[in-house]
Parts: C-alpha cells; sequence; structure tokens
C-alpha cells in the first residue's frame, strides 16, 4: 500500500543521496587537490621540455593527465546535477538551492 510506497521511496532518495554526496565529493577533491596537482606536473614538464629535459611524448602524457582530470570533473558535475533534478522531481521540493 501507501506505506510500502513511502518506504520504497525513501530508500531510492536515500539512495540518490548517498550518489549524490559521492560525486560532490569527488568533484571537489579533483578540484581541489587532483586538478592543481596535475596542472602543476604539466608546468615543470613543460619547462623541462623547453630546457631539453623532457621529451614531447611526456609532455603530451602530462596534458592528456589533465584533460582527463577535466573530463572526469564534468562527469562528476553531470551527475550531481542529474541526481538534484531527478530528487526534486520524486519530492517536489528544491534539494539544494
Amino acid at each position: 500500500g501507501q506505506a510500502a510506497a513511502v518506504s520504497r521511496l525513501r530508500g531510492v532518495l536515500l539512495e540518490m543521496h548517498q550518489r549524490l554526496e559521492g560525486a560532490l565529493s569527488e568533484l571537489e577533491t579533483n578540484r581541489r587537490e587532483v586538478l592543481p596537482l596535475a596542472e602543476e606536473a604539466l608546468e615543470i614538464g613543460q619547462a623541462g621540455f623547453r630546457a631539453g629535459r623532457f621529451t614531447y611524448l611526456e609532455i603530451a602524457e602530462a596534458q592528456r593527465a589533465v584533460l582527463e582530470i577535466r573530463q572526469q570533473m564534468i562527469v562528476s558535475a553531470h551527475t550531481s546535477l542529474r541526481l538534484v533534478t531527478e530528487m526534486e522531481r520524486l519530492t517536489g521540493q528544491t534539494v539544494y538551492p
């Protein structure tokens, strides 16, 4: 009956909230920690390349790493927005203002 439907909805919302928190946490970790380190490594590599200490392939690999991190951040942001939208649709309430 209605109690079972409410219980299922709570379970769905709890799972979605946990996934949302995970996506937001990953996004924040990448933004604050991972991306700055990768960008710093790329800058150091580019300086080393100009000085003849690194190959173009090594620089390309560092660029690829930065791009992959940025791509993952986009995926995390998209996932977060999708989950918020779905939670708001299910509850009829604003989840995150």
